[in-house]
């Protein structure tokens, strides 16, 4: 059985405690060769120290690898567990999603067929109403009637999730708008969306390409111990 999260730590220092009584050592080493006043000294010191910690670099990850490796195996299990019936589920919903979609699209296109015929209608009599009134009531008759029609024709111009709104079950479906894009040209692209392939530069720098435009090649020596 594994180790659980909380044990470890004291688990791996236990496995590791050779590893961890190097580093040590390794530190008081350096400690001692950065200590050191004398230039040629302090590089008498530091050079065999920087191979040792090099190897133990090496090491520490090898066996970090090592350790690591069933934890990694047994998280691929759980995934898989999970992603299997997640998977099963969310296959289901997209195809219940589908109906409620196309149920609720067909909903608010008759909805809203419905309300602008409402608001035609309501124009009608208010134009009536406005062409025949003789005497104040008929006036007023008149200004409801066109008031009426404005408050319907608005209605008609409702965005779609509130044309389609529904209860059912005890659950309310709607639609809501969903923005998605896809790239046709990348060519045309503005500069602004962009992102330099700093990999191929990495590459091409290395193999000796120094006239890259945008691009600072720069070279430092830095030591290094074998």
């Amino acid at each position: 059985m594994l180790p659980t999260a909380e044990t470890l730590p004291h688990h791996f220092a236990n496995r590791n405690a050779d590893l961890i009584g190097a580093v040590h050592d390794l530190a008081k080493r350096a400690d001692a060769a950065l200590a050191l006043n004398d230039l040629a000294s302090a590089f008498e010191a530091a050079a065999p120290i920087t191979k040792a910690i090099t190897e133990t670099e090496a090491e520490w990850e090898r066996r970090r690898k090592s350790a690591k490796a069933p934890y990694v195996a047994a998280g691929s299990a759980v995934d898989a567990f999970f992603k299997e019936r997640a998977s099963k589920l969310g296959d289901l919903k997209r195809r219940l999603q589908d109906v409620t979609g196309r149920y609720l699209r067909a909903r608010a296109d008759a909805e809203r067929v419905a309300r602008e015929k409402a608001a035609q209608e309501a124009r009608e009599k208010a134009a009536a109403a406005a062409a025949d009134f003789a005497d104040e009531k008929s006036l007023d008759d008149a200004i409801a009637k066109e008031q009426a029609a404005t408050a319907t024709a608005a209605r008609a111009e409702a965005k779609p999730a509130d044309l389609a709104r529904t209860s059912v079950g005890g659950v309310t479906a709607s639609l809501r708008t969903v923005v998605r894009f896809e790239i046709v040209d990348p060519a045309a692209l503005p500069r602004e969306f962009l992102t330099p392939n700093e990999t191929a530069i990495r590459k091409a720098v290395l193999a000796g390409r120094r006239d890259i435009p945008g691009v600072a090649v720069t070279e430092t020596q830095e030591p290094i111990t074998r």
